[in-house]
């Protein structure tokens, strides 16, 4: 953490995330940290520049102009001198301004210092500022996600052959295999990462209500809504057909609430390997001090602690879906506050999901006696009586459980021999060969989503 007068020092630090939890968040950190909201505006302020002079809207002082060197020149000190600017002035863009147009006379800009955020207004800088870190941000969460999804489909194929009891409404039900159940899990991630994948957040290049105003002023002739798409699609996110001042929220919005259904993914998959843990039929490995009181005990605590962390993003989330995709009449600010805690959601689902990829990582599968479970062979038993033409056959079965085997004698032969030679673990259905199919499927795809993602 940078120190320094009006900045936070890490022993006082709010917020977890900039303290128990920094060391793994830090890489969000640079992507959602308020110095990153202002490095994005300055990154739009100076290649907004550049794209008016490669169009010819402004021409003195473009010849020489690189905005990546405007950028890489930033001295260390850059973010505390426009706090200190935004104290003096109240806000934050304005600050951002008064700063580049320093900063580009001290590189010899003196044609263009004048000319920074012409015709803008606040929120064409601030949308696609958050637009880049949302897109950045998505991709960071997105290589946990499928990382997880990647560990699934291993851990299900490794035990896709395993049985266990299936359990409805928490009591005994037919055999299924460890595999199948939690490839259900790494399916439903996948699934939803491609979907995050595939949205872009809208970005914004209208003026001060939308209607482009100040661009027309500026220059009549110019395309004006054809220079915004392109401005938009070169920095890499999606145009809107139109706009208020305020940005349109809602490709932003379909993102988090992606991201809210990985989180409550995550939460049940937590939750069932926590039971499965509390049955007996996985055990988790010895690792630091289980109680301070009791040395025998082994807690799944990050499993628990991923339960957590999925909740306090999806009340985050709540907040940051909804709120901005609406504004009084052209614009009001009650969704600056909220847009500012993306970083800090987004930080407790990825630390949801790093704390479930440990847990994968440090189980071992025990298993339980499926065998002494002989009443879940009442389903087939039924259906055995049912294909034999038994018009009770579901009563018959139903008020005879504690005689399986006895009433199974009862069946016509052929039937009766299949259904003998059956065994609660045998009587897994397509259980395994389920686990085996999707775990290849999500490996697959999870490997070419990520091989896209390192492209990028």
């Amino acid at each position: 953490m940078r120190k320094g007068r009006g900045l936070l020092k890490l022993i006082d630090a709010v917020s977890p995330l900039d303290d128990r939890y920094y060391d793994e968040v830090k890489d969000l950190g640079q992507i959602f940290s308020e110095r990153s909201l202002f490095y994005y505006r300055l990154y739009i302020e100076s290649y907004y520049l550049k794209a008016l002079c490669e169009k010819g809207i402004i021409n003195e002082g473009c010849h020489d102009y690189d905005p990546e060197i405007v950028l890489k020149s930033l001295r260390d000190g850059w973010y505390e001198e426009i706090k200190i600017k935004e104290k003096e002035t109240g806000h934050d863009v304005k600050a951002t301004e008064l700063f580049l147009r320093k900063h580009l006379l001290s590189l010899g800009y003196e044609k263009l210092a004048p000319l920074v955020h012409l015709a803008l207004t606040s929120e064409d800088v601030n949308a696609n500022a958050y637009g880049l870190m949302i897109e950045k941000g998505k991709i960071k969460l997105l290589k946990c996600y499928l990382a997880l999804a990647l560990k699934v489909s291993e851990v299900s194929a490794s035990t896709a052959n395993k049985v266990i009891l299936g359990r409805t409404h928490g009591v005994p039900a037919v055999p299924t295999t460890f595999g199948k159940e939690l490839s259900y899990f790494g399916q439903r991630v996948l699934e939803v990462s491609e979907r995050i994948l595939s949205v872009k957040p809208y970005g914004k290049l209208s003026g001060a209500v939308g209607s482009f105003n100040s661009f027309y002023f500026l220059n009549e002739s110019v395309d004006w809504i054809k220079f915004s798409k392109e401005f938009i699609k070169m920095i890499g996110l999606e145009p809107p057909k139109i706009t208020k001042q305020n940005p349109l929220w809602d490709n932003a919005a379909r993102i988090l609430q992606e991201i809210a259904m990985v989180n409550s993914i995550m939460k049940e998959m937590a939750q069932d390997l926590w039971l499965y843990n509390s049955l007996g039929i996985i055990r988790f490995k010895r690792k630091g001090v289980g109680s301070s009181t009791m040395p025998h005990k082994v807690n799944p605590v990050d499993l628990e602690d991923a339960e957590g962390q999925c909740e306090i993003s999806n009340s985050l989330l709540n907040a940051i879906i909804y709120e901005p995709l609406s504004s009084r009449l052209q614009r009001d600010l009650s969704d600056s506050t909220v847009r500012r805690n993306l970083g800090v959601a987004i930080a407790h689902s990825y630390l949801a999901c790093r704390r479930i990829l440990r847990a994968l990582d440090s189980f071992e599968f025990v298993g339980e006696d499926v065998d002494a479970h002989y009443e879940t062979l009442s389903e087939p038993l039924q259906v055995a009586f049912k294909m034999a033409g038994d018009l009770k056959a579901y009563e018959r079965v139903f008020e005879n459980l504690e005689n399986i085997k006895e009433l199974a004698l009862g069946l016509p032969p052929g039937i009766r021999e299949k259904f003998s030679n059956l065994k609660p673990s045998s009587y897994k259905g397509l259980s395994e060969r389920l686990a085996l199919k999707i775990a290849k499927e999500i490996k697959e795809s999870a490997e070419k989503m990520l091989k896209e993602l390192d492209g990028d």
